[in-house]
Order: C-alpha cells, then sequence, then structure tokens
C-alpha cells in the first residue's frame, strides 16, 4: 500500500511541470497571435496577418479597449514568463480582476487624455468601455478628480498585484534625483572653476602685456665713490662715434628753429677710484619695457680749471672758471606717471603713422627728455626722421627733436621739452671733462 502512494506523490511535481509548460506554450502563442493580429489590424478592412479570425478579434479588441487592447496581448506575455518560471498556477480570481481593473481604469484615462483622437485608423483612444467609463468619471469628479481617482486606483492595483512598493520608488526616486543634482552640482562647479581659471590666465596675460609696455625706473648712481669724489650720473645719448657717423644715419635737427638746451654736464673733481655697475630701484626692476633712467639729485662738485701761467710774450691767457658763480644745488624731479603716459602717448601717436615699435629708455635732463624709441624690423628711419612737426602738434610740444638713429644703438631719440625747465649753468659745462678732452671745432 506504501509503494504506489509514494510513487503517486513522487510523479506530482513532474506532471505540475508538464502542464505548466503545455500552458505556457499555449500562452505564448495566444500572445504572438493577438500581438500579430493588433499590429496588422486595418479597421477599413485590410490584409490582417492572421487572416479573418485575426482581423476579428483584433477588431473586437480595437473597438472595445482602444489602445488599451494592447494590454491584452502584455498580460498574456507576463503570464506565459510565470508558466515557464514558477510551479504553481499563475492565474486566479484575484490576478484576472486586478488585469480588467487596469484595463478598464486604463482606457477610461486614455479616453479623458485624449479627446476626439481616432486609434487603428478610426477607433477611439479608450474604446467603447472607455468611454462610458470616462464619461461617468468627468460628469461625477470632473477632469481633474477623474485623473486623481484613475490614478490612485492604478497604483493600488499595481501594489496589491506586485511587489512594487510606490515609497520605496519614491525614495530611489529622490535618491537618484538628488545623485543627479549632485552630479550636475559637481559639473557646474568643475566647470565655473575653469572659467575662473581661464579668466585668471587671461587677466594675468593681459597685466604683464600692459606692464611690458609700461617704463621702467632705474637710477644710474655710481657706487664705490668717496664722499669727495661723488659725481652725478648723466646718460649721454651721443658718443665721439656720431663725428664720423655716416651723414645720412645723422640726427635730424631743423636748423631754422633753436634746439633745445642740452642736458647739464655735472663738473668732476677726479678720476672715480673703482666703479661698480649701476643699482636698480627697488620699483619696476623685474619688469621688461621701457626704462626711466634717472640722474642722482647729488649736487655737482665744481672745480677749478688749472690754466697756464702768463707769459710775458703777451699771448692771451683764457680767464679761469673760477670766475664764474658756482652752480646752486638743483635736483632733476622725476615725474613717473607723466614719463610713462608720455611714451604710452609717442608710441600710439607713432602707431598712427604706421611706425609700431615701443620705448626701451627714458632719459629725464632738466631742459628735455630723451625717449630712446625701438622700432620694428624693417622700419625705413627716412620714415620716422620726417615725423617731427607731426609729432610736436600731436604731443602738443613745441618742438620734438629727433636722433635717428642713436650712436651705436639701434633706436631712435625722441627729445621732448620738460614743462618745468631748470638752469644750465655755464661753469658746470667748462668743468666737465668732456669739454676739455672735446676735439671739435665747434662744441
Amino acid at each position: 500500500m506504501g509503494a504506489p502512494h509514494t510513487t503517486s506523490a513522487a510523479e506530482a511535481p513532474s506532471e505540475i511541470g508538464r502542464r505548466h509548460e503545455v500552458l505556457g506554450i499555449l500562452c505564448a502563442a495566444a500572445t504572438i497571435l493577438v500581438t500579430l493580429s493588433l499590429w496588422s489590424y486595418d479597421a477599413h478592412g485590410g490584409r490582417n496577418w492572421i487572416g479573418p479570425v485575426g482581423a476579428g478579434l483584433a477588431g473586437v479588441l480595437a473597438t472595445a479597449f482602444g489602445i488599451a487592447a494592447w494590454l491584452v496581448p502584455l498580460e498574456l506575455g507576463l503570464g506565459t514568463l510565470r508558466l515557464f518560471t514558477r510551479s504553481h498556477t499563475p492565474l486566479g480570481v484575484g490576478r484576472v480582476a486586478s488585469t480588467m481593473v487596469i484595463v478598464l481604469v486604463g482606457c477610461a484615462m486614455v479616453h479623458l487624455a485624449l479627446p476626439g483622437e481616432e486609434v487603428f485608423g478610426g477607433h477611439m483612444p479608450g474604446g467603447v468601455l472607455g468611454e462610458v467609463l470616462g464619461e461617468v468619471l468627468r460628469s461625477l469628479l470632473g477632469l481633474a478628480g477623474s485623473f486623481v481617482i484613475g490614478i490612485s486606483v492604478l497604483l493600488i492595483t499595481v501594489v496589491l498585484r506586485t511587489p512594487f512598493s510606490v515609497i520605496q520608488s519614491a525614495r530611489k526616486a529622490a535618491d537618484a534625483s538628488l545623485q543627479g543634482l549632485k552630479r550636475g552640482r559637481d559639473w557646474s562647479q568643475a566647470a565655473l572653476d575653469a572659467w575662473r581659471e581661464a579668466r585668471e590666465i587671461e587677466r594675468q596675460e593681459r597685466e604683464e602685456a600692459e606692464l611690458a609696455a609700461q617704463p621702467r625706473i632705474i637710477s644710474d648712481t655710481l657706487d664705490g665713490l668717496d664722499p669727495d669724489d661723488e659725481e652725478d650720473a648723466v646718460v649721454f645719448s651721443e658718443s665721439e662715434d656720431a663725428i664720423s657717423a655716416d651723414p645720412a644715419d645723422a640726427e635730424l635737427v631743423d636748423e631754422d628753429e633753436p634746439e633745445e638746451a642740452p642736458p647739464p654736464l655735472p663738473a668732476k673733481s677726479k678720476p672715480a677710484k673703482a666703479k661698480q655697475p649701476a643699482k636698480a630701484p627697488s620699483k619696476g626692476k623685474g619688469k621688461t619695457g621701457p626704462t626711466i633712467v634717472a640722474p642722482t639729485e647729488t649736487p655737482p662738485q665744481p672745480r677749478s680749471v688749472k690754466m697756464p701761467e702768463p707769459q710775458m710774450d703777451g699771448e692771451f691767457v683764457l680767464p679761469p672758471s673760477s670766475l664764474l658763480d658756482p652752480p646752486p644745488p638743483q635736483a632733476i624731479h622725476i615725474d613717473e606717471a607723466t614719463l610713462r603716459e608720455n611714451a604710452l602717448q609717442l608710441t600710439e601717436t607713432l602707431e598712427a603713422y604706421r611706425v609700431k615699435g615701443r620705448v626701451d629708455e627714458i632719459h629725464p635732463g632738466p631742459v628735455v627728455t630723451m625717449y630712446e624709441f625701438e622700432p620694428e624690423s624693417g622700419t625705413k628711419i627716412s620714415k620716422i626722421a620726417g615725423l617731427s612737426d607731426d609729432l610736436a602738434m600731436a604731443l602738443a610740444a613745441k618742438k620734438v627733436r629727433i636722433v635717428a638713429p642713436i650712436p651705436g644703438k639701434a633706436r631712435v631719440g625722441f627729445e621732448l621739452p620738460n614743462k618745468d625747465r631748470q638752469t644750465v649753468y655755464l661753469r658746470e659745462l667748462l668743468e666737465d671733462d668732456r669739454w676739455d678732452k672735446m676735439k671739435a671745432a665747434l662744441p
């Protein structure tokens, strides 16, 4: 009696599995047939892929449910998966009822959402059932209330039918949104940082370019001298080589107009014992661009020129320079802002005449200031030499003296008169060693 019972119990799972396989195959076939019928359905009597049976079945589903007819093959497909993957019966009263609720409420929502539209070649979007149920809901609850009730019923049905949880889904959606916002914020911050860094680099490059175009201040002082031997440092823009220079390269001076007085020549007491390189001031040395060469403010030390003893033969003897009053101490006031502004204005004015370059050095003096301008390669000197009157008018100066080129340098000198001029004394010139060493017939 025990053996037959054992055999039936052992064969029961196998029989259930076979039954599910058969039902699964039938359900899969029904899914394919309904899907192809709806896909190829033509309300005007066109050919259906499943033939007259498929056309009739699709017509009934489209008329009754409208676009919600696609829920039928979807539900059949889910049933097929359950039959092939589970051992218990996938169909039941609760599942069938929930399916009908989803279909009916879905038809009503489609009808309310798409009024006047057509599907499947002429059918209402929610079908006949959707039209009836939708209009009933609209008459009782209005359009907004109908959507609220319909969506609530759909969510409740899905929660009861599946493991789906509204709260868990909301949490996951919130977490995903927060993650998306965080990633967006990080990306925006990175883009903002990159933009700020690029702007900072552009600003630094612009400032460097502006500083490169501004003049530098370098005060040429002589170190290593005794207090009694200290002398003024004066920058000369001309040298003895200018005497033998080619006349074509000589400085251009308008002979019809009076020339400005040259910088003062300080007197020397005796040669310096030791000279060291000139020190640069702390401001502006590390920057490239024009240089303002400022003479020291130490007063010149006058000396008496040794004159030959008078002879009895009656030759004329020059009087000593001590007959002249010694020059009072004077300090050349350097207005850095004005000098740099003049250099910039000079550069811009030359650019207006298509002469490009930059001012490398500025030599302020008691009467005039020399701006050493380095033109771009290929610029003709004759083009610059003829701009004296034009520059004087553009710079509002009485006269602009052009030294083109400066002997020993690949630069052109522009001498502009100072607004505040100082007096140059004759004794300073006579007691300078360069006056004694000058071999020219006329100084």
